[in-house]
């Protein structure tokens, strides 16, 4: 709890009325992380604790989700092969902390907005681990993607995003971008694939 009051503090994105919400598979305030962003205002933070989340997240406000391994492991947002893991709608948001797995026919996390940090999150087993669809000025941190069946991240029409210091290992591609993504800063990562940009 310290760490994530020390971050809101020091970026300045949550506001002195914004509100911690955790969730957990038993015991907390929420037991499904769509019903506590559904519940929560915009500039809150969604705390999610150790446990197996079968669900497709939806971030159509301004939501830090923060994932919080309090001793039962890094939290696993698995949708079953059903959709996207994660979507990304709105600008200003945070994705932190999770493992995201198993949507091989879609993407572990879809950004169509602006402004979002995607950090120290671990992919496995998606069609594409991050995908960026006219996406602009997005931090894309500290990630580890593996066994994506197309891309790890994949830029299309998405420009000026930052990619740095992510670990793409055993996908089809590392990094694609199509040819109307410019101006994205892309440095620092670690490339072992068949193909790796």
């Amino acid at each position: 709890l310290f760490s994530i009051l020390a971050f809101i503090c020091v970026t300045g994105i949550h506001g002195a009325d914004a509100a911690v919400h955790t969730v957990a598979p038993a015991g907390a305030e929420f037991t499904s992380i769509q019903a506590a962003i559904d519940w929560a205002y915009p500039r809150d933070t969604v705390r999610v604790l150790s446990g197996t989340y079968t669900e497709e997240i939806r971030l159509d406000k301004k939501i830090a989700l923060v994932g919080v391994d309090n001793g039962g492991g890094t939290p696993v947002i698995d949708t079953g092969e059903k959709g996207n893991a994660i979507e990304v709608r709105v600008d200003g948001c945070i994705v932190d902390g999770f493992a995201i797995r198993n949507s091989t026919l879609f993407n572990g996390v879809r950004v169509s907005s602006s402004n979002n940090t995607i950090r120290h999150n671990t992919f496995s087993d998606n069609a594409k681990g991050i995908l960026l669809l006219s996406a602009m000025r997005n931090t894309i941190y500290g990630n580890t993607i593996t066994s994506s069946n197309d891309a790890g991240i994949a830029l299309e029409a998405s420009n000026s995003n930052l990619i740095e210091e992510n670990i793409l290992v055993r996908n089809t591609v590392g990094i694609a971008l199509d040819e109307f993504s410019l101006s994205n800063r892309i440095f620092r990562n670690n490339f072992d694939n068949p193909q790796n940009v």
